[in-house]
């Protein structure tokens, strides 16, 4: 004998339903994290390039380069932020900062802030 078809059309089962909220709420997660790391990221690839430039450039210069790229980045490092030291030997030049980043995530009246701490620094032969 065959069964009667079950009539369940249109219903949605509870686990594709938390999957769905799980998947959405790493896409939401996601798009506001990735930016901080994205900053984070120029931030560091520019420390490198400035000290890759060292040789040829003076601290001043390399100090309003950072704090220029910062500034377009929308970060917090001003000229006090940033430590820049030449040594004689070996010939070397260190550039480092430190600064923190956060994410604000608001669902009705719940708000959390994630923070994030971050340090470009760079080491490079002169």
């Amino acid at each position: 004998m065959v069964a009667a078809p079950r009539r369940e059309a249109g219903k949605m089962r509870l686990g594709c339903l938390a999957g769905i909220l799980v998947v959405v709420a790493v896409v939401v997660v996601g798009l506001r994290i990735i930016p901080v790391y994205w900053r984070a990221y120029q931030m560091q690839d520019e420390v490198k390039t400035q000290a890759s430039f060292a040789p040829a450039l003076t601290d001043k210069v390399i100090l309003e380069r950072l704090v220029a790229q910062a500034d377009t980045l929308g970060l917090s490092l001003g000229p006090k932020a940033w430590y820049i030291h030449r040594t004689a030997e070996p010939r070397e030049i260190t550039i480092r900062a430190a600064y923190d980043d956060s994410v604000v995530f608001r669902i009705a009246s719940w708000r959390k802030v994630v923070r994030f701490h971050f340090t470009p620094s760079a080491k490079a032969a002169l």
